[in-house]
């Protein structure tokens, strides 16, 4: 199974709606259909809500990662890990 993270951007819609929808930027936009074209599983990964589906309904946020210091970055990163494990676990 291939699963393709795409980052989320700090250009975002200013009301509640899907993940897709919500980042306002070109590259975004290009990499996000780039990945389902050439993925079994997308997944776009956020710095507030770690792994989001790009169908799930979601709010506005402003939390870029180099707001977060080292340790929440470690933290952060191992929660991502986890969550990847279990998605690849139920998909298999």
């Amino acid at each position: 199974m291939k699963i393709t993270l795409v980052g989320d951007c700090q250009e975002q819609a200013t009301s509640i709606c899907r993940a897709r929808d919500l980042f306002k930027n070109l590259l975004f936009s290009e990499s996000l259909k780039f990945a389902e074209e050439t993925s079994d599983k997308v997944f776009i990964i956020s710095t507030l809500r770690l792994l989001v589906e790009p169908d799930q309904v979601i709010e506005p946020y402003s939390l870029p990662m180099i707001k977060l210091t080292k340790s929440q970055q470690v933290h952060w990163s191992r929660l991502v890990v986890s969550q990847l494990c279990r998605a690849v676990s139920h998909n298999v």
